[in-house]
């Protein structure tokens, strides 16, 4: 008798497991272009921010002829470099509200700017201070937030509150773009992290667009040329709910500039005021994938030294006075970062 043999259809053991390796290796391949892609939406998302950043500081220069005071501190004496009455010497006033503020209206944030005004907010005073400056720090504004950093939830603090206005805790958020505050430290020294002494705002000659409070400057004293110096650099706070790091701390003078001393991404160590340093205080900058050293400061208003960082893979997105957004490298000299920060030095070299 014949024997017939019928084979069922399917796939053998070796069959899926062939299978199974191409999809794993189709995967393996496409996963880094998904990723690339992803990343390239972000950092386009990113260049937007600043350069409506941007757009909001050049239509409150276009009204003022001036770029906004980088900070208002009531009593401050220049020439001393600290104000002479209300105490807190060299520290005072960099608790209060940034250039930030200033340029709400200019960024269709009129309301929340009506609302510190009304609710008993100071320019003069520290933020946390008033009803006004409180909600200052609360309101919301997507747009000072890098898409690679996270959305607005990830920069928030805690932070404690006077007795004066009942005391308790308040959350702020910080923010992932900082405004240029030349080369040295903010106040204008070339050596950070010292224990005292008074800044030194003349060395700042060499035109930073923001330097000592009280003090603003116009496009046209940037004798180098707005397409030439460097106004935004993104900066990368930590995500930490707790502690008192500056770095980042935007809607705060204290924390709302970088420095160009190191060039972007650089290990540092940076020079930032704290009271209890919080894990990944200057963020966990890509370069280095660990935490970055950061050292405590005396007279921190003064003798701090914020780098611009980011967690865009190999530089950082910066914004030009002309308004233009481009992307630099962290392998740039320290020479050309710093020549781009300053916007009176006479420097022939330019951003690449």
């Amino acid at each position: 008798m014949k024997t017939t043999f019928f084979r069922y259809g399917g796939f053998t053991l070796v069959e899926l497991l062939v299978v199974i390796a191409i999809i794993a290796l189709l995967i393996a391949l496409l996963l880094p272009a998904i990723q690339a892609a992803r990343e390239a939406a972000r950092r386009m998302q990113c260049s937007s921010h600043l350069k409506n950043l941007s757009l909001a500081m050049h239509n409150y220069h276009d009204k003022t002829e001036m770029l906004p005071l980088y900070v208002y501190i009531k009593g401050w004496r220049f020439d001393l470099g600290y104000r002479s009455s209300g105490g807190g010497g060299v520290n005072a006033g960099w608790f209060n509200p940034s250039y930030l503020l200033r340029i709400l209206p200019y960024m269709e944030q009129s309301a929340l700017y009506d609302t510190f005004v009304s609710e008993g907010g100071d320019f003069g005073e520290p933020v946390g201070m008033s009803f006004g400056g409180l909600k200052f720090q609360r309101g919301e504004l997507p747009i000072t937030f890098c898409p690679t950093f996270g959305d607005a939830s990830e920069g928030e603090i805690w932070m404690p509150l006077p007795t004066s206005i009942g005391g308790g805790n308040w959350t702020r958020w910080r923010t992932c773009y900082a405004v240029n505050m030349g080369k040295t430290t903010y106040g204008g020294l070339a050596t950070p992290g010292a224990v005292s002494g008074a800044p030194n705002y003349a060395g700042k000659a060499d035109m930073a667009p923001f330097v000592a409070p009280n003090e603003c400057r116009g496009l046209v004293d940037l004798t180098d040329g707005t397409s030439n110096t460097l106004l935004w650099s993104e900066v990368s706070p930590t995500k930490a709910r707790t502690g008192t790091c500056y770095y980042g701390d935007g809607r705060l003078a204290v924390g709302a500039g970088f420095t160009a001393y190191y060039v972007p991404n650089a290990k540092g160590p940076d020079y930032v005021y704290n009271g209890s340093m919080p894990v990944n205080c200057c963020g966990p900058g890509p370069k280095n994938g660990k935490n970055l050293a950061a050292t405590n400061v005396n007279e921190w208003g003064i003798r701090q030294v914020h780098t611009a960082r980011s967690l865009h893979p190999t530089g950082v997105q910066v914004g030009l006075c002309d308004g233009s957004c481009r992307f630099v490298s962290e392998t740039i000299t320290l020479e050309v970062w710093q020549a781009a920060a300053t916007g009176g030095g006479s420097e022939t070299l330019t951003l690449p």
